[in-house]
């Protein structure tokens, strides 16, 4: 049975992560822009920021999974990535905006890392697990387009700080629907050196397969980052069209012009690099 209590639990942690994570990413730069008086471009790199540091955990996404409890790595992970969003109302400078969005994407990238690719494996009977990769798949694309709806339209009549209240109201839920769920499959510790040495050799990391499969999902989530923020962002801003039409179609005026052109390409180039 696809359906059982610990997917769902999954499905609905999976939602309330993606709408938190992405609901800040219109509302930081609209925060860039008129609390540090940053530029269209300086507040564009905090965002971009945050996708790059989906690369820092790197191999040890892996280590940790496979030796840690899945379980517990996802919830604590979400833990950090909550606390890290509360700092944002106290922060003293950009550097330390920056260095937040680094923290953030980071963790990010290990919960990805460990609902999409492991715990959801775990919780889904065998013959099932196709159409379990296409359900979390659709429900990371609801979250995102949805948080996405929110920051935009939302951060005309709430404050940033109110906005982080909800961030972390989210992020609890999502904390919440993971811990109640259960990982069927026990991990064996394994101290970190002898993993390294084991599974990622020098000969390993230079492998071309062995870099596809751990930054694929990466790449895929950095392109839907600047697809689903940054042209959404111009098409509202260009056309005057709502953030909800802007998230989910493009109009044939804005396909004409250069930019679309430009940051479609290099998006899905980047993506398949």
């Amino acid at each position: 049975m696809l359906w059982n209590r610990n997917f769902s639990l999954l499905i609905a942690a999976n939602i309330l992560l993606y709408i938190a994570v992405y609901m800040l990413f219109p509302l930081i730069h609209r925060w860039m822009i008129q609390a540090w008086s940053c530029s269209e471009l300086q507040a564009a790199g905090v965002t971009a920021v945050f996708g790059i540091a989906l690369f820092l955990p790197g191999a040890f996404n892996n280590y940790l999974v496979d030796t840690f409890s899945r379980k517990n790595v996802c919830t604590r992970s979400i833990m950090l990535l909550a606390l890290v969003g509360i700092l944002y109302p106290y922060v003293s400078s950009v550097e330390m905006v920056v260095l937040l969005r680094i923290l953030q994407g980071a963790l990010f990238g290990i919960v990805l890392m460990a609902t999409g690719s492991t715990l959801a494996i775990d919780v889904t009977p065998s013959n099932n697990r196709n159409a379990a990769n296409r359900v979390f798949t659709w429900s990371s694309i609801v979250g995102m387009l949805s948080g996405i709806i929110i920051g935009i339209e939302g951060g005309n009549y709430l404050s940033f700080d109110t906005f982080i209240v909800f961030f972390c109201f989210f992020m609890c839920g999502c904390h919440c629907a993971c811990f109640h769920g259960n990982s069927m499959l026990p991990c064996a510790f394994r101290p970190a050196v002898v993993f390294v040495r084991q599974v990622y050799s020098f000969p390993d990391l230079a492998s071309r397969n062995k870099y596809d499969d751990g930054t694929y999902g990466f790449r895929y989530a950095f392109h839907y980052d600047f697809q689903c923020f940054f042209l959404s962002l111009h098409r509202k801003r260009f056309f005057d069209i709502p953030a909800c039409q802007a998230s989910f179609y493009q109009t044939d005026e804005w396909k004409d012009t250069d930019f679309y052109r430009t940051t479609f390409y290099r998006s899905w180039f980047n993506a398949a690099l």
